[in-house]
């Protein structure tokens, strides 16, 4: 009975609480109030990235591009505040650019029949060249002073950054969990063709997860803009497989047909903690994208093992 309470335990949860044992033995610095706002500030992006790439693994499918995305639209919103624009309308091209990459996507996607992978693939190539072309290769500085001050900047003592990214995550959380979005996703994740005779606009719901990631890919690259004061042709690069990673870390699996936002919370979390304790350790950026990778592969391994050690319980209950 008690090995079932454990399997029914997210193991995302033993995860988090190995790494902050072990943080507690690496620096005396690791479990103050200090420290834990700056993971905090440090996951705020990947949050919002991860949130939308669960409502795709919702589906059962892939995006590549929002990591790109989030490098374009930080582009294009310096660019535009570089050529005199005010801070609203630099804003409102940032997201619109994030947007339109995701109603492309989508699109492709639903109209066209383009593989979801091919499509994102695609998108994340065109992405990252136009914004690199922008500049030819430079990043964009010399910012407007209110916009890094009132986005980047605090409400109290904490983040703007951090308070943004926390709002968008509890809309999502309120629409996959007590909104029509959620069965729908569902429904569709885990069969398709029986989800369309069940009424459900397939086409609808299955467009809609590339368009709020694309939406949030372009919330993040302002946010990345405000908080580094200048915009990056490359900075978001990698945000999409560790998005992937996070949500599948927190326990949703690839195969789509359910999801949990807690868990993508979760699995954001394990990993923003884990790549500030390897950070305090010393170790430089290739050797924590090893070790994360392994962490994922392990949260990708454990599951089946104690599914399988389940099934052997329930079969030695009925002999």
């Amino acid at each position: 009975m008690r090995f079932k309470k454990i399997i029914r335990t997210p193991g995302i949860l033993f995860i988090i609480i190995l790494i902050l044992i072990i943080g507690s033995f690496i620096s005396p610095h690791f479990l103050t109030l200090s420290n834990f706002s700056k993971i905090l500030y440090q996951s705020a992006i990947l949050l919002l990235i991860a949130s939308g790439m669960t409502l795709v693994i919702t589906l059962g499918e892939i995006d590549l591009s929002p990591g790109a995305v989030l490098s374009l639209s930080s582009m294009i919103t310096a660019l535009a505040m570089e050529k005199g624009s005010s801070v609203f309308l630099s804003i409102i091209v940032g997201l619109a650019t994030g947007l339109i990459c995701g109603v492309i996507n989508a699109l492709f996607i639903v109209k066209a029949k383009v593989p979801a992978f091919i499509t994102t693939f695609g998108m994340m190539s065109m992405a990252k060249g136009v914004s690199l072309g922008l500049k030819d290769g430079a990043t964009v500085r010399g910012l407007n002073e209110n916009f890094t001050n009132t986005i980047g900047g605090n409400i109290g003592p904490i983040p703007v950054v951090v308070l943004i990214s926390i709002f968008c995550f509890i809309i999502l959380f309120v629409l996959l969990a007590h909104g029509k979005l959620g069965p729908y996703l569902f429904a569709i994740g885990t069969d398709k063709e029986a989800a369309e005779y069940s009424g459900i606009n397939v086409q609808l719901y299955n467009a809609l997860p590339f368009v709020i990631t694309g939406l949030l890919a372009g919330v993040a690259g302002i946010l990345f803009t405000a908080r580094l004061n200048l915009g990056h042709p490359t900075g978001g690069i990698g945000y999409e497989f560790e998005a992937i990673a996070a949500v599948v870390v927190g326990g949703n699996p690839l195969e789509g047909g359910r999801s949990n936002m807690v868990d993508t919370l979760l699995g954001v979390f394990a990993l923003s903690i884990l790549k500030n304790s390897l950070t305090m350790l010393g170790y430089p950026i290739w050797w924590q994208m090893a070790i994360s990778g392994l962490v994922l592969i392990f949260a990708l391994l454990v599951p089946n093992i104690l599914k399988y050690k389940l099934i052997r319980i329930r079969l030695g209950d009925k002999q």
